[in-house]
C-alpha cells in the first residue's frame, strides 16, 4: 500500500490515504441480488481467492457504522486448472454511476514506432496493480460482496463472517477493484504521482 504520511502534505497525501475523489454522475445504486451459490468443487477453489483478498486488507468485514449500501455483481471463470473471481461493475449499476477520463494506451504497433536499431523494449507487469491503491469510500460503501455461500469455508480460515439485516454475509472492497469504472484512472494517476515522488526534480 502507499506509505501516505511521507507523500507530498494536502490533497495528494490525502488521495493517498482515503483514495481519490470520484466524479458521480447520478443516484449510487441499491443492488441487493444475493451471489448464487457455486458448485461444491467450484467453492473449494474460490474460498482462498477470498480468503487472500481478506488476509492481504483488500476487502474489510464492515462494522455497523460502515453498512453496505449496495452489492457487486460477481461470476468466476476456469483459467489453468484454476478458477477466477469476476467482478462486474456494470450488471450491478455501479458503473452507469460513476464517470471518469479516458487516457490514451498505447499499442504494440505504436509503441514500435518509437523504437530504432538496437533498441530495446520490457513489459512490465505489476501485480495486482490496481489493488495497491486506496479505493474513496463513498464508492467502498456500494462495492460489497455477498460471501454468504462461502461462509462455512472461510471460518474455517478463522474469518468471522457476522450476518447482517439482510440476512447476507457481506465484505467490502478497500481498494480499486477490477469491473469499477474509475480504477484504471486511479490506479495509473497513483502510479505517475508515486513514481514522480519517488524520482524526485
Amino acid at each position: 500500500t502507499l506509505i501516505f504520511w511521507r507523500w507530498p502534505s494536502g490533497f495528494q497525501r490525502s488521495c493517498a490515504r482515503d483514495g481519490m475523489p470520484p466524479w458521480i454522475l447520478g443516484p449510487m445504486p441499491r443492488y441487493k441480488q444475493k451471489a448464487k451459490t457455486p458448485k461444491s468443487e467450484d467453492a473449494v477453489l474460490l474460498a482462498p481467492k477470498f480468503v487472500k483478498i481478506l488476509i492481504r486488507g483488500y476487502v474489510t468485514i464492515p462494522t455497523e457504522e460502515q453498512a453496505i449500501k449496495s452489492l457487486i455483481d460477481y461470476f468466476y471463470v476456469p483459467k489453468d486448472n484454476d478458477i477466477r473471481p469476476v467482478y462486474n461493475g456494470a450488471s450491478c449499476g455501479i458503473n452507469l454511476s460513476l464517470w471518469a477520463p479516458n487516457f490514451w494506451l498505447p499499442t504494440g504497433r505504436s509503441a514500435l514506432r518509437v523504437l530504432d536499431f538496437d533498441y530495446h523494449m520490457v513489459d512490465i507487469d505489476l501485480g495486482e496493480f490496481f489493488l495497491n491503491f486506496p479505493l474513496p469510500e463513498i464508492i467502498s460503501l456500494f462495492s460489497g460482496i455477498d460471501l454468504t455461500p462461502f461462509r462455512a469455508l472461510l471460518e474455517q480460515h478463522g474469518f468471522e463472517l457476522f450476518v447482517d439485516s439482510d440476512g447476507l454475509c457481506k465484505v467490502r472492497w478497500e481498494r480499486c477493484w477490477m469491473g469499477c469504472k474509475p480504477s484504471p484512472f486511479f490506479a495509473v494517476r497513483f502510479f505517475y504521482w508515486g513514481e514522480e515522488f519517488a524520482r524526485g526534480n
